[in-house]
């Protein structure tokens, strides 16, 4: 079967749903790009939209269809991930005031930042605009950040925004979030963000050694080795309420029990002797025991 979208210039991303509770045993089939009104034109809508019987009929229902409000030149969606009864995506926008509507309601509206900005959108498995969050760049950025592609890793619970950008762009204004300076032109970008009702990007490593982060620990302790500081992080949310430091005889170095509650801390290590330490961490549903070593 051959199905012609009339209008529908450029779709970026597809992707079917089995697992969604509202889609029936066939699975809602996701589509995202970007509305021209004509093939000539310079400007475009960005557009969502889904069949919720793929193999049965391919009929597209206005009232499945999610547009941003506007037109402008840079303007769409680029990819898409269900994750559960969630569906998320990302894109590009390049004015203040970008929304996602279904013609009815509408998204709660982003600033833009410099000239175009990446955007993530979540939304529920009917794509209500109302049901979930939209997240732009961060005051201070002063380029372009365009959000290419997405991907969520079920292991860690964390999503992976790509894109492209030049200048200076701000992910987030979380704890610890750091800006990006581009070298030379256009750069290539990979921001790690977790779902705390908005797009809350962190500066975490990636790690792949069983010092920083236990098995099935929710917590990771890093840079490691580290000179001067470490942070303890938490990868799900979980706030860190109080942390203790013990050298490898059980002595207490450093003892912060009553610590105001966060999902990040920066501890400064600058006065421990070389060596390896482990960090007792207590957070708002587990404890955690992790090791970390100091160096020169």
């Amino acid at each position: 079967m051959i199905k012609i979208l009339n209008q529908i210039n450029h779709i970026n991303h597809i992707i079917i749903n089995g697992s969604d509770n509202f889609a029936g045993s066939n699975g809602y089939l996701y589509l995202c790009g970007y509305l021209k009104s004509s093939y000539t034109s310079l400007i475009k809508k960005t557009i969502i939209f889904y069949y919720p019987t793929p193999n049965t009929t391919i009929v597209l229902d206005p009232n499945n269809v999610r547009l941003s409000d506007q037109t402008s030149t840079y303007n769409e969606a680029t990819k898409l991930v269900v994750n559960g009864s969630n569906v998320f995506v990302s894109g590009s926008y390049d004015y203040t005031g970008f929304m996602i509507t279904d013609g009815f309601s509408f998204s709660q509206p982003i600033t833009l930042y410099g000239t175009t900005n990446h955007f993530v959108f979540k939304t529920n498995a009917s794509l209500s605009v109302t049901s979930g969050w939209l997240t732009g760049a961060m005051a201070n950025t002063t380029g372009t950040s365009r959000g290419n592609t997405l991907a969520y890793d079920a292991t860690n619970s964390v999503y992976y925004l790509g894109g492209t950008f030049n200048n200076q762009v701000v992910l987030n204004q979380s704890i610890g979030q750091q800006w990006m300076n581009s070298f030379a032109g256009y750069d290539a970008f990979i921001g790690r963000f977790v779902d705390n009702g908005l797009a809350e990007f962190k500066r975490l490593p990636f790690f792949n050694d069983t010092t920083s982060k236990n098995a099935n620990s929710n917590v990771i302790v890093y840079p490691n080795p580290a000179y001067d500081n470490v942070f303890i992080s938490s990868l799900n949310q979980e706030n860190i309420s109080g942390f203790s430091i013990t050298d490898l005889t059980g002595r207490r170095i450093i003892n912060n029990a009553n610590y105001l509650p966060s999902n990040e801390i920066k501890v400064d290590i600058s006065t421990l002797a070389v060596g390896t330490y482990f960090v007792n961490i207590v957070t708002t549903n587990n404890i955690y025991k992790l090791k970390f070593v100091k160096v020169k």
